[in-house]
């Protein structure tokens, strides 16, 4: 059973962008788990809705608004959870990574398809991850209470053919926890990346997150993890 991170108190996970298959997945096992999950999504309507249909009795899920493009809205979010919540523990930041348009005639596979270009590198997403981690990096409790950090890119394939703009964020954020953990003190707060290739389903990329959140996890970091299956 995965088991919240060391403390008599209840732990928060901050989950940013969760609304899609992996993010459900992940948070009903973080609310099964008795976190108490704050799930930030780009509207207030929307977070309350998910939250609503998620919360348990083992433990609440609370709504906040935060967007990975707006840099501005996740320190909010931060700030927020931080002050409601008093705490955080576990930081996920998503993004539509299992998001996977149908080819069509007119947006076929391969080199035509819809996002191959280069031009479409889903900067702001990577400038967003980038503010998460900062941020998140900030405001949580290492040393005294280790935390964990996982950000899950966009996947490297769309519509079986490898992907540059999705291969572009991958690795930007790949070179981002593998910087983090460098500057990041032994057997303290842990900062990993999830990225999804050919084929990935929500509940594999799902376990692979949650493997990274284990309180024994805690000898992995800097990595990114491919899920291919």
């Amino acid at each position: 059973m995965f088991e919240p991170l060391s403390g008599p108190a209840r732990k928060v996970a901050l989950v940013v962008g969760g609304y899609s298959p992996v993010g459900r997945i992940l948070c009903e096992r973080l609310v099964s788990d008795g976190f108490t999950t704050a799930v930030a999504g780009s509207t207030t309507d929307t977070a309350r809705l998910y939250g609503e249909s998620l919360a348990g009795e083992q433990s609440p899920v609370l709504p906040y608004v935060a967007d990975l493009t707006e840099g501005a809205s996740v320190d909010r979010a931060v700030e927020d959870v931080l002050t409601d919540l008093g705490r955080i523990d576990v930081v996920v930041g998503l993004t539509a990574a299992d998001a996977e348009p149908a080819a069509t005639a007119s947006s076929p596979a391969g080199p035509e398809a819809t996002g191959f270009g280069m031009g479409e590198t889903h900067y702001p997403e990577l400038a967003g991850m980038y503010r998460l981690g900062q941020t998140a990096l900030h405001a949580l409790p290492a040393p005294l209470r280790p935390a964990r950090i996982v950000l899950l890119t966009t996947p490297t394939h769309r519509q079986g053919a490898w992907w540059p703009a999705g291969a572009v964020l991958a690795g930007g954020t790949s070179s981002l926890v593998a910087g983090w953990s460098a500057l990041l003190p032994p057997a303290g707060t842990t900062v990993n990346a999830v990225v999804p290739g050919r084929n990935a389903r929500a509940d594999a990329i799902a376990a692979a997150i949650l493997l990274l959140l284990r309180p024994d996890a805690h000898g992995i970091t800097g990595q990114s993890v491919q899920v291919h299956g």
